[in-house]
């Protein structure tokens, strides 16, 4: 984990995994808003020798209740 920051409602943070063939930037960002979420990640890869490639997902979902005890 590169970075992490929170301000009120808002969680963000990086992550970055490097091996010898590939280096992956992932960058988070979540708002929440009493029992509903919503935010995204963008990804980033590079390789040598290659264009690198960026995507962005688009995130949401809402509070469902607590989980069930095992």
């Amino acid at each position: 984990m590169d970075k992490s920051h929170v301000n009120g409602g808002t969680l963000s943070w990086s992550v970055t995994c490097t091996t010898p063939k590939i280096t992956v930037r992932q960058e988070w960002i979540l708002h929440y808003h009493g029992e509903t979420m919503g935010g995204q990640v963008t990804s980033r890869s590079t390789t040598p020798d290659r264009t690198p490639v960026e995507s962005t997902t688009q995130l949401k979902g809402r509070y469902l209740g607590p989980c069930a005890v095992k």
